[in-house]
């Protein structure tokens, strides 16, 4: 039995709390028209004098527009009576009618209120396991973003959202990318950051899916390498501005930690080393902080997730250690490979 409240509890109990009083609100909007229209013919019934109580009705009341009430209901092959019926079914189809737009546009905003609360205890749980999470309003695409896109040979492109994630060992930036292909997109996630020392300043670029657009970088012709003596690496095909060097530079470290994070997300990815930036898209990749709240939640949702996000910078991190070296090249060496 668990004595700590975890988080997941806390939002357990919200969406339960959120979904309930969505439908008793709309139900009592439902029965409020109903009740409205009970009180509309009591009303004439008491107008008309058709009380056994009442000698005669009321003047005032007796003026309500109304069917003829000098049949029975159950008299169906009488018209009025057929009125009255059909009135009672509008009636009950309005009252439905109503209660379900309500429950849905007040779901609408439930749920925006429902993801933000989502959001809050999430990044407060990420911030438990030692990671802090900002997600930021994206606002337009950069000039930056457009000339990283094009080296990425990712041409028609959403950006929709960016995080900065950080810890006491690094930081970097995650956005969002859907790829548009006709009617339909296919997401991408692109994480970003900087090397703290470089083994090179020369272009590397290791990808399992597409074709590297430019053929030269900075006056530096861009050969291509493959990996098929590497089982872990053998489907990535490697785009650098070294020449045999890239052997040198790919090495076991690089391997393991490439391949382990491969195999974490287990989609197709492209590795980009410009310099001390290093960039990772990762196709078909789509990073959700917050759930619908129709979602079904498990127990622990919010560790899993913030658990995913440590794993998912604990792959970015092993990667970016691994292109690091403790002296850097000059600038001028860039191209040259590892000396």
């Amino acid at each position: 039995m668990k004595n700590v409240i975890s988080q997941s509890d806390n939002l357990l109990r919200l969406r339960s709390a959120y979904r309930r009083h969505n439908v008793i609100e709309a139900l009592l909007l439902s029965f409020f028209i109903y009740i409205l229209y009970a009180i509309y013919v009591f009303l004439v019934y008491l107008g008309r004098g058709k009380f056994s109580f009442m000698e005669e009705g009321n003047e005032f009341l007796s003026n309500l527009p109304y069917f003829d009430l000098s049949h029975s209901l159950y008299e169906f092959d009488v018209l009025s009576v057929e009125y009255r019926w059909l009135l009672l079914l509008g009636v009950f189809v309005f009252g439905l009618l109503v209660g379900f737009a309500y429950w849905k546009l007040h779901y609408s905003k439930l749920n925006r209120k429902y993801r933000k609360q989502y959001e809050e205890l999430l990044l407060e749980e990420a911030k438990i396991n030692g990671v802090i999470v900002l997600n930021k309003e994206y606002k337009q695409v950069t000039d930056e973003d457009k000339r990283m896109m094009d080296l990425l040979n990712i041409n028609e492109y959403e950006i929709t959202s960016e995080i900065e994630v950080s810890t006491s060992m690094t930081s970097w930036s995650g956005k969002q990318v859907y790829i548009k292909s006709g009617k339909s997109s296919l997401p991408g996630f692109l994480l970003q950051c900087e090397l703290q020392s470089v083994k090179t300043h020369a272009l590397v670029e290791l990808r399992t899916f597409g074709d590297m657009k430019i053929r030269q970088y900075q006056g530096l012709s861009i050969n291509r390498y493959g990996f098929g003596n590497v089982s872990s690496l053998s489907n990535f095909i490697c785009y650098t501005t070294l020449g045999q060097e890239i052997y040198l530079f790919i090495d076991k470290k690089v391997v393991e930690a490439i391949s382990s994070f491969a195999y974490f997300v287990k989609t197709d990815m492209l590795v980009l080393i410009e310099g001390s930036k290093l960039s990772i898209y990762l196709s078909g990749f789509e990073l959700k902080l917050t759930k619908p709240l129709k979602a079904k939640l498990d127990e622990r949702v919010l560790e899993t997730q913030a658990e995913a996000l440590v794993a998912l910078h604990q792959c970015l991190l092993k990667t970016a250690v691994s292109l690091q070296k403790e002296v850097a090249f000059a600038p001028e060496e860039k191209g040259n490979g590892l000396i």
